[in-house]
């Protein structure tokens, strides 16, 4: 039909997770782009480190940074740690 699709990937973890991914920003910024998206989240776990090298990233190649974060939020109910009920949250800003 020849019509374009508009993508974005919403949450792109970067070496600034702690071992959950390998990428640097801008590899992710890159690719995101290579692949034909129009704007990319990226949403690190528990830290919002990789922010100034994505936006650097982003104004070179020209796309959108969705900045965000994900996060995990514990229900421990005076439980340990270990056996707390926890869920992972992803928190984007706009």
């Amino acid at each position: 039909m020849g019509m374009s699709i508009e993508r974005a990937e919403l949450c792109a973890a970067t070496y600034y997770s702690g071992g959950y991914a390998f990428d640097s920003p801008e590899d992710m910024i890159r690719r995101a782009k290579t692949a034909g998206c129009a704007a990319i989240a990226i949403a690190d776990m528990d830290t919002v480190r990789a922010f100034p090298a994505a936006a650097r990233a982003a104004r070179e190649v020209g796309i959108k940074v969705i900045y965000g974060a994900q996060l995990i939020m514990i229900n421990d109910e005076s439980r340990a740690y270990y056996e707390a009920e926890w869920h992972r949250v992803t928190l984007l800003a706009r």
